[in-house]
């Protein structure tokens, strides 16, 4: 069991809203510190993209369970297929709760925008790893094309070669700009996922409605745009077909923000102060402030949660304390098989 923070009931009841990794960390330090918690979710079960989005062999589903579980026996209320502004109003939570937590992700994977996407055989990332992670098979025929660069692509890549596709992975940037941690990338390539760099969708080629290919627009990098990294352009004349049966687009994902009235920012994320705090009884973490890892996310969760609890008992609020260099003498190496 999870060690208690205060022995002592805390009055104030703390709403949160999602149950990923920024949700339930964030919940398991207020609910170690004696708040009331209830967690609201919209989905059948909680866990968020450590559920959804990656793969039990990044992530077995025994260790994720049990982590939540850990969580849930602190004494966290969840309620599973709850969905903001149909099941409850974001007005009724405010009435029920003294404080709320945002954590609801970002479940909405964008679209390439590019002629024949519309139609069978394509998917977004954020689709097709939901529907293979919950074991409902996507017939991915011989030969795959995924599209994109960051971890999610690479997810993508590699749980379609383990469903015995021939896998060709297209980054309009070199393996240098490549988002995607460096070791993911080296295992997808020993898996002999083929990732064509400097390359581009143009149009998905159908016959009779079905995916036969997908055109490809050769590039070359020019100057840095605002990310920093040099923009790719089109090099003229350059194209190529590429046959595929599928198509995913794993290109990038943003929260859903229907139904949660005024929270709707005015851009596509979040904006808030450093603790995650956005008003006075609000505070947010996870990827509705911005794309990241799952460890990022549980970090802000924490930080939040020391934010709001300071807040409650006008405490002053502090840098949290480095920890210590974790080695490899420090990691269980021991639980994976050796390959």
């Amino acid at each position: 069991a999870l060690p208690l923070l205060d022995a002592n009931p805390q009055p104030e009841s703390i709403g949160v809203i999602g149950a990923g990794p920024a949700g339930l960390s964030f919940a398991c330090q207020m609910a170690r510190r004696g708040y009331p918690v209830t967690v609201y979710e919209a989905a059948p079960e909680p866990g968020g993209m450590l559920r959804y989005g990656i793969p039990e062999y990044r992530l077995p589903k025994s260790v994720r369970d049990g982590e939540i579980q850990r969580i849930l026996d602190l004494g966290v209320d969840l309620r599973l297929n709850t969905r903001i502004g149909q099941d409850v109003t974001l007005a009724e939570l405010y009435t029920r709760h003294s404080r709320l937590f945002l954590g609801i992700g970002a479940q909405l994977g964008r679209s390439l925008r590019i002629p024949g996407e519309e139609g069978p055989g394509v998917w977004t990332g954020v689709e097709y790893l939901n529907r293979m992670n919950n074991a409902r098979e996507v017939a991915v025929g011989d030969r795959a094309a995924i599209i994109g660069g960051g971890n999610s692509a690479i997810n993508a890549a590699r749980v379609t070669r383990r469903a015995g596709a021939e896998v060709f992975l297209l980054y309009r940037r070199t393996r240098e700009e490549m988002p995607a941690i460096d070791t993911e990338i080296e295992d997808a390539l020993q898996e002999d996922v083929n990732i064509e760099y400097l390359a581009t969708p143009r149009e998905i080629l159908r016959e009779g409605g079905r995916i036969r290919a997908i055109r490809v627009q050769k590039m070359q990098l020019a100057r840095p745009d605002k990310s920093g990294r040099r923009r790719p352009v089109p090099v003229a004349g350059a194209e190529y077909v590429l046959p595929v049966d599928t198509v995913i687009a794993a290109i990038s994902q943003e929260p859903v923000w229907d139904n949660l009235g005024d929270l709707n920012p005015r851009g596509t994320w979040m904006e808030c102060d450093t603790t995650g705090q956005v008003d006075a009884r609000l505070w947010a973490g996870g990827d509705v402030l911005g794309l990241g890892i799952a460890s990022r996310a549980i970090a802000q969760g924490w930080q939040a949660a020391e934010a709001m609890h300071a807040q409650l008992h006008g405490l002053a609020t502090t840098a949290p304390p480095r920890g210590p260099a974790i080695t490899a003498d420090h990691i269980r190496l021991d639980y994976y098989a050796e390959h």
